[in-house]
């Protein structure tokens, strides 16, 4: 794979990790927060920005150096890792919401 197809691909990840993420703390903050602390909703890059802030605070994905996987397998997998995650947390949030 090529530097360009790797900066690419990192590229492309970073951008749908960024709106996948905003687009779940989104979520969050229509059904959890706005109704039980009556607060203004919030747009996807409002979202975005607090998901960029809190993930710069708190690092935490630190990444193993010593890691022998091609750049592919590290973006399939973190693809992967990212729907799961995402879909888990929209699921868990949908089900706290039908309480609220």
């Amino acid at each position: 794979m090529s530097k360009i197809e790797k900066f690419t691909a990192w590229t492309t990840l970073t951008v749908l990790s960024a709106v996948v993420n905003g687009f779940v703390i989104l979520k969050a903050f229509e059904w959890i927060i706005v109704p039980t602390f009556d607060v203004p909703k919030v747009n996807i890059i409002q979202t975005i920005g607090i998901m960029v802030l809190v993930r710069f605070l708190t690092n935490p994905d630190v990444s193993d150096k010593t890691s022998q996987k091609s750049v592919v397998d590290n973006i399939g997998e973190n693809t992967v890792a990212l729907v799961l995650k995402s879909a888990f947390l929209l699921f868990i949030l949908f089900i706290l919401k039908q309480f609220i």
